[in-house]
């Protein structure tokens, strides 16, 4: 993720646009002969990491996990089972959607709860949200109470006299009487994370899973059963617990459940010493109405059971098809007679017949039949008579390509989803299979799509709810996310509802109703389909289903990246990679976070003429720079395609109708990076690659020398890297074009461009011939003041590469380098002196060990503050102090007369890391003071932005501090709120922050 107020962010990517401009003289002076070191020269042949037998990197290594895909009823949403004898326990599933009448009511991870009107399919509206804190899981909705269930409900907790932060699972309790006041009513804790619910009659069954990594958990891996009473929500109780300790087990994780009226069957996976990969189902007694829990039996199954549809009780038996984790272990069919929940025995048995060793994938009971898939390369689909239960039959076989993640059954006719990313048609699929005969089944039709990598929207315990599955429409809805490759090699990414036509015993694919963000679900509702993401909701006329039209659309999230304050207005941007649909959204300046905007402006037509080139890049959304002049909002958005950046102009004078105005392409060398690539993690990063000087836009360019393939070498020392300034005039917003290319000096790195008046500046290095290893720092100046003729000013030797420069006293700020060299120390004691930038060569380049002795070179950054001659091109150091740290020196901000860092540290040998923030003052004065400031309860805190002598940090875990730096001697900290972790982009304005969170919106912090 890129942090826009970084100062170590990567640069626009641009090159040359052809045009050439008069010029003062280049030359540069060496009156002061300023010499340091070269940071290139960080950069070689010695020992770093594990190179030539040097210390290894480490292993960098994160793991996640996801699941996809799972199903029962066929039509998706929140399903029931048929209705039992008794009528007061009707069993209901939860979703994330509700709908009643034309309400629908959507959990969304960004936003919490929406409830939306859904009468007008062309304009849904929004009726009320309630903003929720965790992640969703699922809701139920009895009445005007939603019973809304999270994963991950934070909260802050006291621990031994501090506060600390942890999760649990949660259910909240909403009154949604009125949507526009949605009012928290009850809440209960569920221990660990939950994994399903069931609600039966009027008690809530929830069931999760402990471990020792979860918050007040039990130690050994255990399931909780929870009973909760919601027949009255204003007093929504718990009634009983029930923890399975597994005390035996390896591992675990959470648990799937199988219900009926009076039982909840709970098994999953298990690592238990000497059972050869045998598990466990549990039974638990819910018989009685008023949420009693009473544990029943323990059932051994020989295999492991991943999803709920591997276990099922039909008319007094229960069914179970499982296989060990070994896939040389066939999968069994087993079957169980039930006498009560706490008397059930073997019944029947019998091993799956399987043609080579294969996993099973996929199962699914329907009355007397039951469906097996296992798959490796190619899928086999089994039939299994269980018309005996005491002698379960396999019936037939089917090898099929690919493997199948879900079943629904229809009679003789099976519907499933699956995956094959061998299949040039798509990664995903829909089959119909003849099943009438099962002895030999048959697939009919299958039909491919979601492009060469795709996903379904949920596990295979929900995957049912997402799978909509309309017979009067003759028609299959399939929510969906996919990558597909070019032949060059590059993705792209595509979400959306693939719409398949069943009908006469055949299917045919149609078109996508395309959805910003992942797709969730999809329902039919009056004339219209609708897709729902965590981001949006959207409405298409399906017509013609191979292009449905979109006809309305709502926003659940408030997408927005960056935000810039122009007059007394917000400007939003919203630019996602992921579905490609930039859009620019204006608000009032006092509002910023208002989720209505004034108007909007689409930028995917302006950018659609761009597509990915033979390096997989195309616009480059996580980069794009927004300015203001005027009324007009200037974005600048890089493309590594064509080599080119886009200068685009917005008119915004009109609020409610804000339009694209024009744009100018500015012709670019696609790897041209600037000064935070020349000097490796040496050199301190100052300045921008973009900059705005009044109605003009300067692009800053660096040359670099290309390997055969057309990389750039960024290592390379015996070519000086040349470069351009392009300058785009904006006045006329209608016309934005190039008006100036100007040369800048070569040097062996390039800073960025820093705007102060009417000139730009930014510093190069050279080295100094004779004297290998050092380098002449100059400050480069360039004079816009004059449109016409914009003027490259000649150079000034300066001590170290440019900082900032502060108008009032011409003083200008700089970061000096210094190689160190150590003789016969351990590696680890180099790594400890110069952190990163270590370069430690053994004296024995045969004998590698951490405490060989050996060579170390590393470089030590010293502040200086220089008084500058501007009309003499002259310069005087005024004072210097070395930067106390000897790891990373990142985010450097400079305010009224200060100047703010995060300077960190590591020790080898303990693998701890320390930061704290630096303040240095007296740059007017030319007096260099430092003070260091830590930071309670974080471990890391960067700097966000400045206002005059007071600084912004964000420190992690996620918190807004207040530094104010007025009184060197007394420099004050203030927490001023809890954050998100995930900021994008932070701007000031009028006393307040504003932090840009993608698709959890805009936050407002109040710095007073």
């Amino acid at each position: 993720m890129r942090f826009l107020y970084s100062t170590w962010q990567l640069p626009l990517i641009f090159a040359a646009a052809g045009l050439v401009v008069g010029c003062s003289s280049s030359e540069p002076t060496d009156a002061n002969e300023f010499v340091s070191d070269d940071p290139n020269q960080s950069q070689g042949d010695g020992r770093y990491g594990g190179e030539d037998g040097a210390a290894g990197e480490g292993d960098a290594s994160t793991g996640t996990s996801s699941g996809a895909g799972g199903s029962n009823g066929g039509e998706g949403g929140a399903t029931a089972a048929p209705e039992p004898d008794d009528p007061e326990r009707l069993i209901a599933e939860a979703d994330v959607v509700q709908i009643d009448g034309d309400t629908l009511y959507a959990l969304s991870q960004y936003t919490g709860l929406a409830i939306i009107d859904l009468a007008d399919p062309t304009r849904p509206a929004i009726l009320g949200k309630k903003k929720l804190g965790g992640e969703p899981f699922e809701m139920y909705r009895v009445g005007d109470t939603v019973y809304a269930m999270f994963r991950n409900w934070g909260q802050y907790v006291e621990v031994d006299g501090t506060w600390q932060w942890v999760t649990t699972s949660h259910i909240e309790a909403l009154d949604v009487s009125n949507p526009a006041a949605i009012e928290s009513i009850g809440s209960h804790e569920i221990p660990g994370f939950i994994s399903d619910s069931r609600m039966v009659g009027d008690v809530i069954y929830t069931v999760s899973f402990e471990d020792a990594y979860c918050w007040d958990c039990e130690i050994d891996p255990t399931t909780t059963v929870t009973s909760l009473d919601a027949s009255n929500p204003s007093s929504f109780t718990q009634l009983d617990q029930l923890k399975l300790v597994d005390e035996g087990a390896y591992y675990g994780w959470t648990r799937s459940i199988s219900v009926t009226e009076d039982r909840i069957y709970i098994a999953g996976v298990e690592w238990n010493e000497g059972l050869n990969d045998a598990s466990t189902i549990d039974v638990v007694d819910i018989s009685d109405a008023d949420g009693a829990l009473v544990r029943g039996a323990t059932v051994p199954v020989a295999g492991q059971i991943t999803n709920r549809w591997q276990m099922d009780e039909h008319e007094g038996v229960l069914r179970v098809i499982s296989q060990p984790w070994d896939p040389s272990v066939f999968p069994s069919v087993q079957t169980f007679a039930i006498t009560s929940s706490s008397a059930i025995a073997p019944l029947g048995q019998t091993t799956l017949t399987l043609p080579e060793p294969e996993s099973l994938r996929a199962v699914r009971f329907d009355g007397e039949r039951a469906y097996a898939i296992t798959a490796m390369q190619i899928d086999p689909l089994f039939t299994i008579d269980l018309s005996d239960p005491a002698n379960p039959v396999q019936r037939g076989e089917l090898e099929i390509p690919g493997w199948i993640y879900h079943i629904e059954p229809r009679g003789d006719r099976l519907l499933t989803l699956g995956f094959d990313n061998q299949s040039a048609e798509g990664a995903l699929h829909v089959s119909l299979f003849d099943v009438s005969d099962m002895a030999n089944p048959v697939m009919i039709r299958r039909i491919g799509f979601g492009g060469d990598w795709g996903g379904f929207a949920e596990d295979q315990d929900r995957i049912h709810k997402a799978f909509k599955i309309l017979p009067d429409l003759g028609l299959l809805a399939i929510p969906f996310s996919a990558w597909e490759w070019s032949d060059m090699g590059c993705s792209t990414y595509q979400s959306g509802i693939q719409l398949i036509d069943w009908a006469n015993d055949d299917l045919v694919e149609r078109g996508v109703a395309p959805v910003r963000g992942n797709a969730r679900r999809t329902f039919v509702h009056g004339d219209a389909l609708y897709a729902l993401s965590d981001e949006q909701l959207r409405s298409f006329d399906i017509a013609d289903r191979d292009a449905p039209e979109k006809v309305g659309e709502v926003a659940l999230a408030t997408h927005v990246s960056q935000v810039l304050v122009e007059g007394d207005l917000t400007v939003r941007l919203a630019a996602d990679w992921w579905t490609s649909e930039p859009r620019i959204e204006i608000v009032p300046a006092s509002d910023p976070a208002r989720e209505q905007p004034l108007g909007t402006v689409d930028l995917g037509a302006m950018l659609a003429d761009v597509e990915q080139d033979e390096s997989c890049y195309g616009w480059a959304y996580w980069d794009v720079r927004m300015f203001a002049h005027g009324s007009t909002v200037v974005l600048v958005w890089p493309s590594w395609q064509g080599d080119v950046a886009r200068v685009a102009t917005i008119d915004v004078s009109n609020p409610a109708a804000p339009k694209l105005a024009g744009h100018v392409d500015v012709q670019v060398d696609s790897y041209s990076y600037n000064s935070y690539w020349g000097g490796g993690a040496v050199v301190v990063s100052a300045g921008d690659s973009v900059t705005q000087v009044g109605s003009k836009i300067v692009l800053q360019q660096i040359d670099y020398p290309k390997d055969e393939w057309g990389y750039p070498l960024f290592d390379e020392q015996t070519t000086l890297r040349s470069g351009q300034l392009r300058v785009v005039d904006v006045s006329n917003p209608a016309n934005p074009h190039v008006t100036a290319n100007l040369p800048i000096p070569a040097g062996n790195g390039h800073t960025g461009l820093v705007t102060q008046g009417d000139q730009v500046l930014f510093s190069h290095w050279v080295p100094v011939e004779g004297e290998e290893g050092k380098a002449r720092f100059f400050l480069d100046r360039v004079d816009l003041s004059n449109a016409a003729l914009p003027m490259v000013l000649a150079p000034i030797n300066v001590p170290g590469s440019l900082v900032s420069f502060d108008a009032l006293s011409q003083n200008l700020l700089t970061v000096d380098y210094e190689r160190k060299t150590l003789e016969n120390v351990p590696y680890t004691a180099c790594y400890e002196q110069f952190g990163w930038d270590a370069r430690w060569t053994g004296n024995d380049p045969d004998v590698w060990s951490e405490e060989a002795p050996g060579t170390c070179e590393g470089f030590r950054r010293h502040l200086k503050v220089v008084s500058v001659d501007a009309d003499a091109a002259s310069a005087t150091l005024l004072d210097a102090m070395a930067l106390p740290t000897q790891g990373w020196v990142s985010n450097l901000m400079v305010g009224d007369d200060r100047a703010f860092f995060t300077g960190s540290t590591y020790d080898y040998g303990t693998g701890a890391s320390t930061s704290s923030v630096y303040i240095v003052g007296g740059i007017r004065s030319g007096e260099l003071a430092m003070k260091q400031t830590d930071l309670a309860d974080t471990w890391w805190a960067q700097p966000a932005a400045v206002d005059g002598q007071t600084l912004l940090a964000l420190s992690w875990p996620g918190a807004a501090v207040a530094i104010d730096a007025s009184d060197l001697d007394a420099i004050t900290t203030q927490k001023l709120e809890e954050v998100p972790w995930w900021v994008q982009s932070v701007a000031l304005h009028d006393g307040r922050a504003l932090l840009s969170l993608g698709p959890w919106g805009l936050h407002v912090v109040d710095l007073e």
